[in-house]
């Protein structure tokens, strides 16, 4: 008799361990995602600072060239050929900006997609 009431108390002490086993599962399943989450608002907030320091790297020389004061000295008119490879010297020197713009609009609608789906399968 004795032997039987051991093996009773054995197997509620296993199920007791099983029932708390699942329950620290899914609390760690849950921290899981949390942490994920944080990490995913921490990327969008220094990607937004990223962007904004590209932006007022661009912002000097373009301040710079709209606020400065020219000699009197009027430039001939150059060819088309010169204009066009400053434009484009330009724009090379702009795509940096103009991509984490475009990148931040993709991530923000990406993360509107996001939360549209369930988080805890």
């Amino acid at each position: 008799m004795v032997r039987i009431l051991k093996v009773k108390e054995l197997e509620e002490r296993k199920r007791l361990l099983l029932t708390q086993s699942e329950m620290y599962r899914q609390t760690m399943r849950l921290e899981v995602a949390n942490v994920k989450y944080s990490v995913a608002l921490l990327k969008r907030k220094l990607n937004f600072l990223k962007t904004s320091y590209r932006a007022l790297g661009a912002l000097g020389p373009l301040a710079g060239l709209l606020f400065a004061r020219k000699k009197a000295e009027k430039k001939s008119e150059g060819s088309f050929f010169s204009k066009l490879l400053s434009g484009i010297r330009m724009f090379s020197q702009l795509r940096p900006i103009l991509q984490g713009f475009a990148a931040g609009r993709r991530a923000a609608k990406e993360s509107r997609e996001r939360e549209n789906i369930t988080q805890f399968p």
